[in-house]
């Protein structure tokens, strides 16, 4: 088998990062900037994300005012 370097992210998000789709680019380009010195030049490197990081781009995809809510948990059980 070849050698590769995981690399497992630990991810806090508020409803804001999921509010657009530009801002939950931006706030995965900003997880990636802060594993850069982590990943290796010379094996694969395979970056992984908690499996339901993408599921709250739901928000995003309806007209949602995050700011009606206190948490990511409470804007997810209204909007679906």
């Amino acid at each position: 088998m070849k050698e590769f370097r995981a690399i497992a992210v630990q991810v806090k998000c508020n409803a804001r990062d999921y509010m657009t789709f530009e801002n939950f680019r931006r706030k995965t380009a900003s997880l990636f900037e802060r594993i850069k010195s982590l990943v290796r030049k010379d094996a694969p490197n395979l970056v992984v994300f908690p499996e339901d990081y993408g599921t709250p781009l739901v928000i995003a995809s309806e007209k949602v005012n995050v700011e009606n809510f206190r948490t990511l948990k409470e804007a997810m059980e209204k909007t679906i």
